[in-house]
């Protein structure tokens, strides 16, 4: 009998310290576990996809020079050429962290949907009006960078960047000439590009290995002159074109 209640009493106090103490964990306040961030560090090398647009407003400028349509009273004209679009592509890079400081490079290669056009005031002249028109557009567009970063947080990063960029750009120009000579002069160049490009953006991980950003380039790919041929000239005009402009893009990486 007293082996038998001796045994109870050992049994109720197993029973019973966990019941003690689940009371004194809602005696003290239950404490929900602390968010985890998905990322602990952020070396090595990733890939991904990134869309976008881009858009700039550029001069260009049509120089007859002499012994042309100068001798009609034709002088340089001035277009703006307001040039936009869609961007999408892919990027790859490596990153070496050391502390909360990030380095690392980049590349990337981006279909480009940006074009635009401008077209200078009618001007009159000794026997009518001119107009010169400008197109630009660029087919495809990437880089090659460094990135500099800072982590604020675990999961955050900011960073600059720049370095080479290069596109294809086809860069058009015409001169209508109205009544007398009646006519057109035309040119165009169509050839890839380089140049360089600088900016910054910032970089969240949401989970695991994936990350999101937003990402801003300005790029400067240069000017380029295109010779116009029409009418027999002996010295054809010339247009100007610059082609800069720039990038805001969103992108998602993978890190392996």
């Amino acid at each position: 009998m007293i082996s038998r209640s001796i045994s109870a009493g050992i049994a109720a106090a197993i029973l019973a310290s966990p019941i003690a103490a689940s009371a004194a964990d809602l005696n003290r306040g239950y404490k929900a576990p602390s968010y985890v961030a998905p990322v602990a560090g952020w070396g090595g090398f990733y890939a991904g996809l990134n869309a976008g647009y881009g858009f700039g407003s550029q001069d260009a400028t049509a120089d007859t020079g002499p012994g042309t349509l100068a001798i009609f009273g034709y002088l340089p004209r001035t277009a703006s050429v307001s040039a936009k679009g869609i961007v999408a592509g892919g990027q790859l890079g490596y990153n070496y962290q050391f502390g909360s400081f990030l380095l690392g490079a980049e590349a990337d290669l981006d279909y480009s949907a940006i074009k635009g056009t401008g077209a200078s005031t009618p001007t009159p002249v000794l026997f009518g009006s001119t107009q010169t028109t400008f197109d630009r557009k660029m087919d495809y567009f990437g880089t090659l960078r460094g990135r500099a970063g800072y982590v604020i947080t675990n999961p955050l990063l900011l960073y600059v960047t720049g370095g080479l960029a290069f596109g294809h750009v086809k860069d058009t120009a015409s001169i209508n000439v109205a009544p007398f000579p009646a006519g057109t002069l035309n040119g165009e160049t169509s050839k890839t590009k380089f140049g360089w490009t600088l900016g910054g953006g910032v970089e969240w991980a949401v989970w695991s290995n994936w990350t999101v950003k937003g990402e801003y380039l300005y790029y400067d790919l240069g000017s380029t002159d295109v010779a116009m041929t029409g009418f027999g000239f002996p010295i054809p005009p010339v247009a100007h074109f610059k082609d800069n402009g720039h990038l805001v893009r969103l992108g998602v990486n993978y890190r392996f």
